[in-house]
């Protein structure tokens, strides 16, 4: 998994992306976040680690990769994270935020759940087949 951040529409001069990947065994969570606004990269930096922590627990929690329990599981953990951010953090980091793109993967069966929040998207490729995931859910088994 890899971040790409560019100075094109940005007047902050500082890089407000994160990442973070959590291993679970055979399950491995990656997540990137994209932080804007005043207060985007303490934000991206709260999000990030949880969005791969919280995530991950809620999918394996479901039952693994059935795609409908997994797509549920990823909608509450990310509705839980939403929650914390809320309580959490400052009152003038209300017009500051994050996007997230993520992925979910079992190394076992090489199958796995890309996931993005806003206008960050996941990119999956094999060889030298690149597909853009940038609905909020897709299942992607090799």
């Amino acid at each position: 998994m890899s971040s790409h951040a560019t100075k094109h529409g940005s007047d902050r001069g500082k890089n407000q992306d994160s990442w973070h990947i959590e291993e679970r065994g055979r399950v491995h969570a990656y997540a990137i976040c994209d932080g804007h606004g005043d207060y985007g990269k303490e934000i991206s930096s709260f999000v990030c680690p949880l969005v791969a922590k919280v995530v991950l627990t809620y999918v394996m929690g479901a039952g693994g990769f059935d795609s409908y329990k997994a797509i549920k599981a990823i909608q509450a953990g990310l509705k839980y994270i939403d929650s914390l951010v809320e309580s959490r953090m400052k009152s003038e980091s209300k017009d500051s935020g994050c996007t997230i793109a993520g992925f979910i993967l079992d190394t076992s069966t090489d199958s796995g759940f890309a996931f993005s929040v806003g206008d960050s998207l996941v990119l999956v490729t094999a060889g030298n087949t690149v597909k853009a995931i940038n609905n909020m859910m897709a299942s992607v088994n090799s």
